[in-house]
C-alpha cells in the first residue's frame, strides 16, 4: 500500500512524498551499500537561497544503486552546538530539503553525517560530560526538525584515550536516536565511520547500525613509505622497505584489524574510492625514494574520477593483480595515478560477499558522476555497483 505523507518543517514549508512507509531497507539480509554526498558537490535546480552550485542534480541520482545516502557534512561547533543549516552554507535548506524529498519518494533513508577528518577536537569539547547531555539533544532535534532518518558520526581519528567518553557518548545518543520514528523508518538509524582504534568501536557495536571502515587514502608520500595504491583490496605480502615485516596497506589487513578486535562481520563495511591520486614524480608502484626526490601528490583528498577521466584515457589501465586495483604509468613527466575502476569495485563487492561482511560504502557518489558523457553512461561506477548487486540477486 502506498500512502500520502507530508513532512513540514519548521520553515513553513511542505513537500508532499510518496514512498512506502517504515519500510525495511535490508530485509532479507543483503548488504548494504552507503553513499556519500558531499554538500558542496550537491546542485539543486530552480533554487536562489544559498549555494546552489554542485556537480550532481537531485534527479540526476540513481537512487537504485545504493541503500543509504550520507549527506555530508556538518559538524560540532562550540561547546555543545552543531553549525546550522541555513543559508549560504554548503548544507543549507534549499540542499536538505531536495534531498530528502527525493530519496524519500525512492525509499531511501538519508543521513546527516557530523564530523569528518580532523573533528576529534570538536567531537571531544561537545561530549564532555557538561555538554554531552544538550549535543545529543541538538543532534536528535535536528533528525526531527528536517526529516533525517539518522545520524552518522564521523569522528577520527580517535586516540586510545578517547575510549571511555566516547562509548558513552554512544551509548547515550543510540537510546535517543532509537526512540524516533522517522518519516521513512520506525526507527531511526545510527551509523559511524572509523580509520583507527578497532577495539573502541568494539565496545559499542551493539549500539549502531553500520561500522563502516574508510578504506581509503590508504597512501600517501610519506618518509619512509613507496608508491602505493589508494584503496588496495590486498597487499600481496609487499612491505614498508625501512620498517622490517611491517605490511603495507590493505583492505583485507584493515578489516581483519576489526575482526581481531570482536566486532561482529555484519556490522562491518569497506570502502571504495569514486576518486583518485595523481603522485607526481614516480610512475609506478612500490617505487621507493629519497629525500632528494620525494614525489608530490597535490590533491589532498584526491582527484574526482570524472575529472581523471577528462585528463587521462581510463579505459584501458594497468592491473596490480596483487594489490587488485587499477593504474596509470606515466613516464613523461613521471606520474603515477590510483584510482578505483569498474573491474576493481566489482571486486570489493566480491570480498564483501566472500568475508560474510555488512557492505559497502562509497565515497562519494557525485565523483563518479560525468556529466559531458552520453546519459547511458554518465554514472558508470555507481552502475556497475548496482549491475554486481543485481548479479547477486539484491
Amino acid at each position: 500500500m502506498v500512502f500520502l505523507v507530508a513532512l513540514v518543517f519548521t520553515t513553513g514549508t511542505s513537500c508532499s512524498l510518496f514512498f512506502e512507509p517504515k519500510k525495511d531497507i535490508l530485509d532479507s539480509g543483503d548488504i548494504w551499500v552507503s553513499a556519500y554526498l558531499a554538500s558542496w558537490n550537491h546542485y539543486v535546480e530552480g533554487t536562489t537561497n544559498g549555494k546552489t552550485w554542485g556537480h550532481l542534480e537531485t534527479n540526476d541520482i540513481d537512487w537504485d544503486a545504493f541503500t543509504h545516502l550520507f549527506y555530508f557534512n556538518i559538524y560540532p561547533d562550540s561547546g555543545a552546538s552543531l553549525t546550522p543549516i541555513t543559508d549560504y552554507e554548503n548544507v543549507n535548506p534549499d540542499r536538505v530539503r531536495s534531498i530528502i524529498q527525493v530519496a524519500h519518494q525512492h525509499n531511501r533513508p538519508v543521513l546527516i553525517t557530523i564530523g569528518g577528518y580532523n573533528t576529534r577536537g570538536n567531537f571531544l569539547e561537545a561530549i564532555s560530560a557538561e555538554n554531552r547531555p544538550q549535543f545529543i539533544d541538538n543532534i536528535t532535534g535536528l533528525i526531527n526538525e528536517w526529516g533525517f532518518d539518522g545520524v552518522d558520526i564521523d569522528m577520527q581519528p580517535l586516540e586510545a584515550e578517547d575510549s571511555d567518553s566516547i562509548y558513552t557518548f554512544i551509548t547515550e545518543l543510540s537510546a535517543a536516536v532509537k526512540n524516533i520514528s522517522t518519516p521513512l523508518l520506525d526507527e531511526a538509524l545510527l551509523t559511524v565511520a572509523t580509520v583507527n582504534q578497532p577495539n573502541i568501536y568494539a565496545r559499542f557495536q551493539d549500539k549502531v547500525d553500520q561500522i563502516n571502515i574508510a578504506t581509503y587514502n590508504m597512501s600517501r608520500p610519506f618518509q619512509g613509505w613507496v608508491t602505493w595504491h589508494n584503496t588496495p583490496l590486498y597487499n600481496g605480502g609487499n612491505t614498508f622497505p625501512i620498517a622490517g615485516e611491517l605490511p603495507l596497506p590493505s583492505i583485507e589487513l584493515r578489516l581483519k584489524e576489526y575482526l581481531n578486535a570482536g566486532i561482529e562481520r555484519k556490522k562491518l563495511g569497506i570502502a571504495a574510492s569514486f576518486y583518485g591520486y595523481e603522485w607526481e614524480g614516480v610512475s609506478e608502484p612500490l617505487e621507493e625514494w629519497d629525500a632528494n626526490n620525494v614525489p608530490t601528490v597535490p590533491w589532498y583528498g584526491g582527484t574526482p574520477y570524472y575529472t581523471l577521466s577528462e585528463k587521462y584515457d581510463l579505459s584501458d589501465p594497468l592491473w596490480d593483480n596483487e594489490a587488485r586495483v587499477p593504474y596509470l604509468s606515466i613516464e613523461d613527466p613521471a606520474t603515477f595515478v590510483s584510482f578505483d575502476n569498474g573491474r576493481s569495485i566489482e571486486e570489493k563487492i566480491d570480498f564483501i560477499r566472500r568475508e560474510g561482511i555488512g557492505g559497502l560504502l562509497i565515497w562519494e557518489i557525485s565523483g563518479g558522476y560525468l556529466s559531458e558523457e552520453p546519459e547511458n553512461n554518465r554514472d558508470r561506477l555507481l552502475q556497475t555497483v548496482k549491475a554486481k548487486l543485481k548479479e547477486y540477486g539484491q
